[in-house]
């Protein structure tokens, strides 16, 4: 079976990676249409380069927290981590041979 820590390991390691993901990627589109809506509503190119920042700083927060709720979810069918090479089939006290019933 495996460990409690070797899980945990696994879950915040995802976590860490997805929210790392999140901000990278937020941060960029943020960025890039935080620096479009500031070249289309101001006239400076500062005021344009504080939106741009603003819309980063937003949008990598958001990407943050997606990026945490993505790396709390289980995996996919089939991808799950296992002992055995057929999990239910494998522990006989999860599976039993099923016969129907006498009548």
């Amino acid at each position: 079976m495996e460990s409690r820590e070797s899980r945990e390991d696994r879950l915040w390691s995802r976590v860490g990676r997805n929210v790392l993901l999140g901000a990278v990627f937020g941060g960029l589109i943020g960025g890039a249409l935080g620096a479009l809506l500031g070249a289309v509503a101001f006239e400076r190119v500062t005021a344009t380069l504080v939106a741009a920042a603003v819309g980063a700083l937003a949008i990598g927060l958001v990407g943050m927290f997606a990026g945490s709720l993505a790396g709390l979810e289980s995996p996919a069918p089939g991808q799950e981590p296992s002992s055995v090479d057929r999990p239910v089939g494998d522990v006989p006290e999860l599976a039993s041979e099923q016969h129907p019933p006498e009548r």
